[in-house]
């Protein structure tokens, strides 16, 4: 599908990224997943941009977080936007979030009313409105931040820039999205590092890692290593294995590994290389794949779904069993 246009995202904190993320993981469990994009996170989006203005929308977005200071939102309530397929909370309006949008505008149009909104499902009217009482018990209101403008253009997703608002100040950051997402065997030469790094954020014999991608390399499994490159540095990966240290043997494959370096966190990489070993192991019919985690939240934010508790090997608790279907 050729991409269509691009957004601007307004993105909420980590605090509020992980309460909203719970209120999702609430739906999920009671059957109700949505159509909504996978991969991004929360956020009130700010305006679109037709695909020709894309590096005018680079420059706004970067003008605008060098000269706004992060914006306190109070999201206050919930609401379905007619016909009844979009589910969002709301923030109360006010004057800095205002400001953003105005400044955000590049082609205002007072026939199109901006009403701002958090997304958290997209689906039929009848999925959305039952899905209502069900959010009912887990939503109460809080204040959060927007911290970040994120652009995008869509569909299918592309990350074009992320910058920080900062209003000045001297952690000022622009990133523009020039990471590169590879899988092992496309750098084969990185083996050696690759393990050493995986290694060294988890504390797994690097000989267990080269073992594992050896035998992807050799060709003797499907089952692929995947990484985030900034220049010639790791910053993220993960990988897939038969099992993922615990005692359902029969859940298989194994989702592993999953690590992104702290300063590069925030921009959504975990999301794009869990989308990208996912259509990796479908392109090859390997479906479902499975994850073991502690995590609430996250991974549903990307089309997990919980599935049961395990026991891992050596492990004194039960832990978080997720599937990608």
């Amino acid at each position: 599908m050729a991409e269509q246009f691009l957004t601007l995202m307004a993105d909420l904190d980590e605090d509020s990224q992980k309460l909203m993320a719970e209120w999702y993981s609430r739906l999920q469990e009671a059957g109700f997943t949505g159509t909504q994009t996978p991969g991004l996170p929360f956020h009130i989006s700010l305006t679109t941009f037709p695909l020709e203005q894309e590096q005018q929308a680079i420059e706004l977005t970067k003008k605008a977080a060098e000269e706004l200071a992060p914006i306190p939102v109070h999201i206050s309530h919930i609401g379905i936007f007619a016909p009844g397929k979009v589910l969002f909370g709301g923030p109360e309006r006010n004057a800095d979030l205002e400001k953003l949008h105005d400044a955000c505008e590049l082609n205002p149009d007072p026939r199109r009313p901006w009403t701002p909104h958090a997304t958290i499902l997209i689906d039929e009217p009848a999925a959305v409105c039952a899905a209502l009482p069900r959010l009912l018990q887990s939503f109460h209101p809080f204040v959060g931040e927007i911290t970040r403008l994120h652009l995008c253009a869509f569909w299918p997703t592309r990350e074009i820039a992320s910058a920080e608002l900062t209003g000045g100040s001297e952690r000022k950051r622009f990133i523009e999205m020039e990471y590169q997402y590879i899988t092992l065997r496309e750098k084969p030469e990185l083996k050696d590092t690759a393990a050493e790094w995986f290694h060294s954020k988890w504390g797994v014999p690097k000989e267990a890692y080269l073992e594992c991608m050896n035998a992807y390399l050799d060709k003797e499994t499907e089952y692929g290593w995947y990484l985030c490159m900034d220049g010639d540095q790791i910053i993220a990966g993960m990988g897939v294995i038969e099992n993922d240290f615990h005692d359902r043997k029969d859940l298989t494959p194994n989702v592993c590994a999953v690590y992104t370096d702290e300063k590069y966190r925030g921009q959504g990489i975990a999301g794009k290389l869990l989308q990208m070993t996912v259509e990796d192991l479908r392109s090859k019919g390997i479906m479902p794949v499975y994850l073991v985690t502690d995590h609430i939240g996250f991974y549903e934010r990307y089309g997990w779904e919980y599935l049961c508790m395990v026991q891992g090997d050596d492990e004194p608790d039960m832990t978080r069993m997720y599937i990608h279907r």
